[in-house]
């Protein structure tokens, strides 16, 4: 877990990677040039991380998980999302690089939100 705050009462379960790189590239050509990914993940308290997630780190500032925010296993949240308190991802999600989840959303299994969207807050 590199470059990584994580808070009070954080449960991570087994086969989770925490702060690896992002996934950003650039074309040069017909050549694929990595982008640094300089950032950070922050993860807030009461937070649960299910088995095999992935969270990458940010390309610059941080991916951010709010407080009380629940993922399942075998979800993938890629650089610079923030997602809000109390927010549920069910397995198999895949959350796009610079995504915005509001609080108290329910992201069901296998859903995939392509990068850059805004989801607004649930109920």
């Amino acid at each position: 877990m590199n470059d990584c705050v994580i808070g009070n009462e954080v449960v991570i379960h087994a086969g989770s990677v925490v702060g690896s790189d992002g996934f950003g590239f650039v074309r040069d050509g017909s050549v694929n040039v990595k982008i640094p990914q300089m950032g950070i993940v922050q993860i807030d308290d009461h937070v649960e991380i299910g088995a095999n997630n992935c969270i990458d780190r940010a390309a610059v500032g941080k991916t951010w998980i709010k407080r009380g925010v629940k993922t399942d296993n075998l979800v993938q949240i890629a650089h610079n999302v923030v997602i809000g308190e109390d927010t549920v991802l069910v397995a198999q999600a895949a959350i796009g690089g610079s995504v915005s989840i509001g609080d108290q959303v329910v992201i069901g299994g296998q859903v995939a939100i392509r990068d850059h969207l805004r989801v607004g807050t649930g109920p």
